[in-house]
């Protein structure tokens, strides 16, 4: 240890704990209010001909995420 430095009082620790929980239940711990995805319709874009085993694939996952 170096001279002229003293270690750090138990109450000091326990001050910044708390004070580190209670910033972090401010920063998480409040409700948030997300809009409903999607707000607006969702493009999906198949780069591949119509009537392949693709367009047949993303046809029905197109399906299922709107």
């Amino acid at each position: 240890m170096r001279p002229g430095r003293s270690h750090s009082s138990p109450v000091r620790r326990v001050l910044v704990s708390v004070l580190s929980a209670f910033s972090c239940v401010l920063a998480f711990g409040a409700p948030v209010s997300a809009q409903e995805y999607p707000s607006k319709p969702i493009r999906l874009v198949v780069p591949f001909p119509p009537g392949g085993t693709t367009d047949i694939i993303a046809r029905v996952v197109a399906e299922k995420i709107n």
